[in-house]
């Protein structure tokens, strides 16, 4: 583009110039734009603001939580607080509020939860509350609150068993207002995995219950989701069971249950990779009960990368894990994830050098489609402001796919808490799909033996971007599949006993792509040659009828040397072929 700014025609090149960058499928258009500025969520900046996590509804309104040092009083520690925004970004009142009631020692490492509605409970840890007379230890409260933040009923103690400290609580609510929190608590070998289901009035369903059947060695950081009817997933960091030579390393574990608080099945072994460590996971499930599980885990470097499993209701995996993280420079860690309802996510996590600036951590993220295909072709900076670290986020989705990142970063006051919104996929596929396919060889008649090339190009004629597009051409009996330009047409290809399947993440409007595939005409070939490509998105086609396109190529034999006379083989040879060709050929 330089190049043709200096030396071609001005007014020509400048207008090209503007057209690549406006219509580049990685600045204009594509689902996951940034809604908006970056916000500073806390208006109190005179301490410390950590640990922050948010919560939206369908509508995407949103909750974001965190807990503050010292703004209650000077030396009064660690407290809760939370401010409600709109689906437009705007902040509910000018100042944060207080959650806790208890106000005495340390409450901190929120979380929270909310259902569609936007009703939603906020969970953490206290310290000296639940027995006081064991000072130093912590135990798990929870405050609920309506869509219109006004709180329901009292702060209540969630853990039963007191002895030691139970700490980091996670939350996840269902459709009803129902939710189940679980966090790390004591247990005969180190600390285990505990889990409470409460009912939308904030009452205890059934009793406190240990969530890991491995008890041997830590069980610890737990993550929770629930689906729409109230079914249960719990994942957990444990050590020292996925690789039993490897005492002190961690696997990935997790473990069902259904709405009425039955386990489902025995604990599942997350993670396929087992040398090093594998931390920090977190869940998200769907209204069906499909689920998500993210994690850290040592990649190619001497780091830490993202990976993540899917698995359908029924825990039954869909394939191993999947690297996230396309940067393998530095360390990649604390990752999160959040999906809709319908099983789209976003993961979220921090990232050494991810700014791209080499300033220490930034904030990435990456958007999914429910079947694990990935919307970015690489991670997303989130963070606007670059300057020192910025770590700890989190994420949550709306019905259409709008989500709000959230996290930690500089600020007056040390540190403070940041969020950034973004449009999702439903406000770019609202309108129509309507793709459209041709397909042409770039040689015909083809002498057997010879490669040639089919261009496959498809356009989107409808006004909504398509997502998920998939290509399937079963390479024709008597060609043989020889390379494809998929890395530089956008797409992904792979080929698979004899079908050739490829996928574009996403397809703007009016967008025309050609995929140039090269074949082999087999040396015994001789005949009429008919090649099918079919092309779908993952939304409804106004039009499938020219999703599908064939074209027939005539494959000639090679002409025997043998013949009488190299000027009679080849009259033979034109007399063998049909009247129209004859006269194509020869005209």
């Amino acid at each position: 583009m330089k190049c043709s700014i200096k030396h071609g025609p001005s007014a020509v090149s400048m207008l090209l110039a503007l057209h690549a960058l406006l219509f580049s499928t990685q600045l204009f258009a594509a689902p996951g734009n940034k809604a908006g500025p970056e916000l500073a969520v806390n208006s109190f900046k005179d301490d410390l603001q950590r640990n922050a996590a948010v919560t939206m509804d369908a509508n995407g309104n949103f909750v974001a939580v965190w807990h503050s040092r010292n703004q209650k009083s000077a030396s009064s520690g660690f407290d809760i607080y939370m401010q409600n925004y709109t689906a437009a970004g705007v902040a509910a009142g000018t100042t944060e509020v207080l959650v806790n009631t208890t106000t005495d020692k340390d409450q901190s490492f929120p979380d929270i939860a909310a259902n569609a509605s936007g009703d939603y409970v906020v969970v953490w840890q206290s310290k000296g509350q639940d027995v006081p007379g064991e000072a130093t230890n912590y135990g798990i409260y929870a405050q609920r609150y309506n869509a219109a933040g006004a709180k329901q009923g009292i702060e209540t103690l969630i853990n039963t068993t007191t002895p030691g400290s139970q700490t980091l609580p996670r939350v996840a609510m269902d459709a009803d207002g129902d939710y189940v929190i679980t966090w790390t608590g004591s247990d005969a070998s180190g600390t285990g995995v505990y889990m409470q289901r409460f009912d939308s009035a904030g009452a205890a369903v059934g009793s406190e219950t240990r969530v890991n059947t491995t008890t041997t060695g830590i069980q610890e950081r737990p993550s929770v989701a629930l689906d729409a009817n109230g079914d249960v997933v719990i994942t957990w960091q444990s050590q020292g069971q996925d690789a039993p030579a490897e005492t002190t390393n961690y696997g990935i574990y997790a473990q069902r249950y259904n709405a009425a608080g039955a386990a489902q099945g025995s604990e599942l072994l997350v993670n396929t990779i087992t040398a090093g460590s594998q931390t920090r996971p977190r869940v998200a499930m769907d209204a069906s009960g499909n689920f998500v599980i993210v994690w850290a885990s040592p990649d190619t470097t001497t780091d830490d990368g993202i990976y993540l499993r899917r698995y359908s209701a029924d825990g039954v995996a869909a394939g191993s894990e999947i690297a996230v993280n396309t940067v393998i420079t530095g360390e990649q860690y604390n990752p999160v994830v959040s999906l809709d309802a319908s099983g789209d996510f976003v993961v979220a996590w921090e990232s050494l050098e991810g700014d791209g600036i080499g300033n220490g951590y930034g904030i990435v993220a990456r958007r999914y489609s429910a079947n694990g295909v990935a919307l970015d072709v690489a991670e997303t900076v989130v963070n606007t402001t670059i300057a020192g670290d910025q770590y700890n986020s989190g994420v949550a989705l709306d019905a259409d796919g709008d989500f709000v990142v959230i996290w930690q970063g500089p600020d007056s006051g040390i540190e403070g808490v940041y969020a950034q919104r973004f449009e999702g996929a439903g406000n770019f596929s609202a309108g129509t799909v309507d793709l459209s396919l041709v397909v042409n060889d770039d040689t015909d008649p083809v002498t057997a033996g010879n490669n040639f090339v089919y261009s496959l190009i498809t356009t989107n004629n409808g006004s909504g971007i398509a997502l998920d597009l998939n290509l399937s051409e079963p390479v024709p009996a008597g060609l043989t599949y020889v390379s494809d330009d998929s890395a530089s047409a956008g797409w992904s290809c792979a080929l698979s006993v004899a079908t050739l399947a490829c996928n574009k993440p996403y397809m703007d409007p009016a967008a025309v792509s050609t995929l140039n595939v090269t074949v082999t005409a087999g040396a015994s070939t001789a005949a009429t040659v008919n090649n099918t490509v079919v092309v779908n998105a993952a939304q409804t086609d106004v039009n499938a009828a020219n999703n599908t396109a064939t074209e027939s190529t005539i494959v000639v034999a090679v002409a025997s040397s043998s013949s009488s006379g190299g000027a009679l083989g080849v009259f033979t040879l034109l007399l063998a072929l049909p009247l129209w060709l004859r006269r194509r050929l020869i005209r």
